[in-house]
């Protein structure tokens, strides 16, 4: 028979969960849509009939008419973030394709379409234990063939899980490829938020790492220092509150939403 102290846990552990699964829901469907925009915008600029119309105007213009369309987010710079996403990430492809055909489906049939890594426990992307992964420690990394970074690096379903689009902009301003797949790795270990992914770019973690004779201690270091994602920080996520059709403010209050 509960007490009154257990009916207030599983109360607590019940909106934690549902919250959690909300968040990563939202996450997901975001960051799809936003490669698959960007899909679109590429294979216009080469087979649209009316692309010369356009020409090097076309992001602008795009922006311009969805705009008037009463579309929000959707500024030239967006835009153009969703096609560099489309041609930094091929590889989500096929995992994206899996869940637009889970699209429409009844809820039950959707689990079984998605992958296992994606459909169990939605709330696990917020978890202060890091998650398990798969590749090579990063501490271990030598200079090798960029051929082999595609090896080290996460699969998409891992990428997916643990990352909001806002991260993936920040992982798209490193040009080299196994510095990318450093952090991507480091990042999913970690569960950075985007601002804890932004500082360790900026203060040069892998650089650092690559120096140092203590490989491992200088990683360790930074995953000591740094503060897990919560599901506070998605909802935050000004790409989230675009997607989401909600404005930008200071702070919300339970009324407001």
């Amino acid at each position: 028979m509960q007490n009154f102290e257990q009916l207030a846990t599983i109360i607590g552990q019940l909106h934690d969960s549902l919250r959690g699964a909300a968040a990563a829901s939202v996450n997901r469907m975001m960051t799809m849509r936003n490669w698959m925009i960007g899909m679109q915008i590429v294979e216009y600029e080469q087979k649209g009939e009316d692309r010369a119309q356009y020409g090097s105007d076309l992001l602008s213009s795009l922006s311009d008419k969805l705009f008037r369309t009463g579309l929000k987010g959707f500024s030239p710079t967006n835009l153009r973030q969703f096609r560099k996403f489309y041609f930094e990430y091929q590889k989500l492809g096929p995992l994206f394709e899996m869940q637009k055909k889970a699209i429409g489906q009844k809820p039950s049939d959707q689990l079984t379409m998605l992958p296992k890594e994606i459909s169990q426990a939605p709330s696990d992307q917020f978890a202060n234990n890091s998650p398990q992964i798969q590749q090579k420690p990063s501490a271990e990394f030598q200079p090798i063939n960029n051929q082999c970074v595609s090896k080290l690096s996460p699969q998409p379903e891992q990428l997916i899980k643990h990352f909001s689009f806002s991260h993936f902009v920040e992982l798209m301003r490193i040009s080299e490829p196994l510095k990318r797949t450093f952090y991507e790795i480091e990042g999913i270990k970690g569960c950075w938020s985007v601002p804890q992914l932004k500082r360790q770019i900026e203060s040069l973690l892998y650089e650092r790492t690559g120096l140092s004779t203590n490989k491992k201690g200088v990683v360790e270091k930074a995953h000591t220092q740094s503060v897990p994602a919560n599901i506070d920080d998605v909802f935050r996520d000004p790409y989230i509150l675009e997607f989401t059709g909600l404005p930008e403010r200071y702070e919300y209050s339970e009324s407001d939403l």
